[in-house]
């Protein structure tokens, strides 16, 4: 639950609601490289892809710990990850994102799924929960994960079928994937 310090997690919280002001973040899309698309009925959250020549120090703190953890589930684990992919994700009153996996058909490099919840303290009124669907012993269930700021979530890309509720409020998360390399090769995004 507190994986993110209150300090760094309030500096990415900043930075993420100032990104957004500018009009940083861009109305984030469904579908591969040759068929993405825009479509606000799947997903309406707004994004901004982050990378090691990004300015701020918060968000190279935090692409510094992404990668110690990938090294760490990779020597516990055996998971083969060879990079973190992250942005920032903005989600406005009533944007939600529906059920999917985060693993493409056609490539199987993402790994391990993350979620960072940045953000005020959340109650149950604000919505915006992280909704995981499992196999239960009687049928599938579901378990709601509230955006708690700081907190942290991984689970497997390709096996966990999830979806962004709609939110309330403004809700802000740091998402991203831990990817190896792809049956075909080179990783990229």
């Amino acid at each position: 639950p507190d994986w993110l310090e209150p300090a760094l997690q309030a500096q990415l919280l900043t930075e993420g609601r100032e990104r957004a002001r500018r009009g940083e973040l861009r109305p984030a899309r469904v579908g591969r490289v040759e068929a993405l698309r825009r479509a606000e009925d799947v997903r309406g959250d707004a994004i901004q892809w982050l990378d090691t020549s990004d300015p701020a120090d918060c968000v190279q703190t935090l692409l510094m710990r992404m990668d110690a953890l990938r090294a760490a589930l990779n020597e516990q684990l055996f998971l083969g990850v060879v990079e973190t992919e992250l942005h920032f994700a903005h989600y406005p009153p009533g944007a939600g994102y529906q059920r999917h996996l985060d693993r493409f058909r056609s490539d199987d490099a993402r790994v391990i799924s993350t979620v960072m919840h940045l953000g005020d303290p959340w109650c149950r009124d604000h919505g915006g929960e992280l909704r995981i669907f499992l196999d239960g012993p009687d049928g599938e269930i579901h378990v709601d994960i509230a955006p708690i700021p700081g907190q942290l979530v991984l689970f497997v890309s390709a096996e966990i079928e999830h979806e962004v509720l709609p939110t309330r409020r403004d809700r802000y998360s740091v998402t991203g994937w831990m990817r190896r390399r792809p049956l075909g090769g080179s990783v990229h995004r």
